[in-house]
């Protein structure tokens, strides 16, 4: 059956559009990464580690369920801890201090600041958000509080954790 109204329509397309979803996407609620997406992704995980590998642990991909809530950050940061190699992972409910998403160009920036309020929700207590296109970090907090970075210095306030821009996109 054709639809038949612009909401059918629209519906229609939705779930046309997920049947085309890869797996990496239907299983992380995102799309898949590009090559920028990745370059600034290796860069931000370098960068952090760089100033804050005894503080803090940098981890990219982990699966998180903040009570059935499944997200998979482009990276989390945990307080340091020692790793168990013999006992591992794939779903971690212990909420990072810290998530850092970096925006596709087939996401908005409503979208993802929705996706903090998940994050804080869940015990997150800060949220960075990498737009690759302006070559900006914004810091937001758990109380809307929103800071974004073009040049300088990137400093949150909640990890005390600060980081040249310049470092992060190759300037």
């Amino acid at each position: 059956m054709e639809p038949t109204t612009a909401n059918e329509y629209l519906l229609d397309e939705l779930a046309s559009a997920d049947q085309h979803l890869s797996e990496y996407e239907q299983e992380r609620g995102k799309p898949m990464p590009s090559k920028n997406h990745g370059i600034l992704q290796a860069s931000l995980i370098v960068v952090l580690h760089r100033y804050y590998a005894k503080q803090y642990r940098v981890i990219s991909e982990l699966s998180l369920d903040f009570l059935g809530d499944r997200l998979t950050p482009d990276i989390c940061v945990y307080p340091y801890a020692p790793s168990n190699w013999l006992h591992d992972q794939t779903l971690v409910t212990e909420p990072p201090l810290m998530v850092v998403e970096i925006i596709s160009p087939l996401q908005s920036v409503t979208e993802m600041l929705l996706k903090a309020r998940r994050y804080f929700i869940g015990g997150v207590q800060s949220f960075w958000l990498v737009e690759p296109a302006l070559q900006t970090i914004s810091v937001v907090s758990p109380n809307d509080t929103l800071q974004t970075f073009a040049t300088g210095t990137v400093l949150d306030t909640t990890t005390s954790i600060e980081i040249p821009i310049a470092e992060v996109f190759g300037a």
